[in-house]
Formats: structure tokens, sequence, C-alpha cells
């Protein structure tokens, strides 16, 4: 999630989003909004689980994944399925970035 410069031009090194040379140096950011989606869903994920995703979670395979969330589960959730799970935490997470969007987007405009 790290932004470099490349060729004059930055880019996260994840995602490829780029920001262009003739941006001042304050309006290239230090890390890139692809961060921001993965510690929201991370966060919000501990709200389903009685533990906070990894930060290596999109490296794990399916398996894994699904492991994870078995031996984290809440108790009154056991049994559920672990896609359902890993579906209900992204919505989540989803609904808690547009929140934060809007929120944001009407404190800086308003200041």
């Amino acid at each position: 999630m790290s932004i470099v410069e490349n060729n004059g031009r930055f880019e996260c090194t994840d995602c490829l989003k780029k920001w262009s040379a003739t941006m001042g140096d304050d309006e290239i950011p230090d890390t890139c909004d692809c961060d921001m989606e993965f510690k929201t869903l991370q966060m919000c994920s501990g709200h389903l689980l009685c533990d906070n995703y990894p930060d290596h979670w999109h490296e794990l395979s399916e398996q894994q994944q699904h492991d994870f969330i078995n031996e984290n589960i809440w108790e009154f959730m056991e049994g559920a399925y672990e896609p359902w799970m890993i579906e209900q935490i992204g919505n989540l997470a989803d609904a808690t970035s547009a929140f934060i969007n809007k929120h944001y987007v009407l404190m800086v405009t308003e200041n």
C-alpha cells in the first residue's frame, strides 16, 4: 500500500492507482485508499469474530480463511457458513466506508 514514484508519476505498489506528477508533494497521500479499504475490512471483521483478520488475510488460501473464521467465530455464530460470514464482514466494511466517506466529505467541506 505504499506509494512510489515511477517515471515521474506516483503509483500504489498494490493496486497501481496513479497520481499526476503535476500534483504538489502535499497532495500525494502517504498511503493509498486500498490500504484504508483493507484496514476497514480488518476492523469490521473483529465485530463478528473474536479476532480481526490478520494482515496477510489476502495471502491465505480459501481453506485457511475458512479455518481462521471457524477458529475465531463468536459462540452464537458457530456453525455459520464461512463464505456467508466473509460476505457479512465485507458488507459491514462497505457500510462503514460509505459512512466515513459521507461524513468525512461533509466535515472537510464545512471547514
